[in-house]
């Protein structure tokens, strides 16, 4: 993992690790490798995080519902 994630930064890419779980994190932790590698829980926080000026506009359902009871 360390030599892929070194190849993709020469390269201007990146890693970034998902859902991994506790064991897996407890060793990053130990071999100090959480530093270099970014950790998510979340798909949608990870895909994000290569778009950090990206604005996501979530849906809400509340206002959806009092603009179509407006429309009425």
């Amino acid at each position: 993992m360390v030599v892929c994630s070194t190849s993709l930064r020469k390269n201007s890419g990146n890693v970034k690790l998902l859902n991994l779980n506790r064991r897996n994190i407890e060793l990053l932790v130990m071999t100090k490798l959480a530093t270099v590698f970014e950790i998510f829980n979340d798909e949608q926080d990870a895909v994000n995080s290569y778009f950090p000026d990206r604005k996501l506009k979530k849906f809400d359902i509340l206002d959806f519902v009092q603009k179509m009871k407006k429309e009425e």
